[in-house]
């Protein structure tokens, strides 16, 4: 599900999709949990195929342009997923920190805490849920 759209994001010269475009890929998932677990776990699972360069995009960014655009488009890219699937749910300031949450530097940090790797999206699902569940 994500993954396609990460090539899509990804491929060159190609433009975001929207958060209409996106929720597409979120269909037969009908609340917002299971939408945004399914977010996390896909976003896990990409974190866990690209962890080295993931890593070494983020530190390298302040020192190569290119890699500084593809560290902000990733961060459009994750907010359109976001939105697409919480919808309004979220937003402002939440928004931002459930952002912080499902993103790679998150994930790394409970990795490198000895957080089990199994145990990984659904502590990222509860804390980013707990979020949305108060708008």
């Amino acid at each position: 599900m994500i993954p396609a759209c990460a090539q899509a994001t990804f491929a060159a010269g190609a433009r975001l999709p929207t958060a209409t475009e996106i929720g597409k890929l979120f269909a037969g998932l009908s609340s917002t949990r299971e939408r945004l677990q399914a977010l996390v776990v896909e976003s896990c699972r990409c974190y866990e195929r690209g962890e080295g360069w993931l890593d070494a995009c983020r530190r390298e960014a302040r020192n190569l342009p290119a890699l500084a655009a593809a560290v902000r488009t990733q961060d459009r890219a994750l907010a359109v997923l976001i939105e697409a699937a919480a919808g309004h749910r979220v937003t402002g300031a939440r928004a931002a920190v459930v952002k912080t949450l499902i993103d790679f530097p998150f994930w790394k940090s409970l990795l490198d805490a000895g957080t089990p790797r199994r145990q990984v999206p659904s502590i990222i699902t509860d804390l980013a849920f707990s979020l949305v569940d108060k708008q």
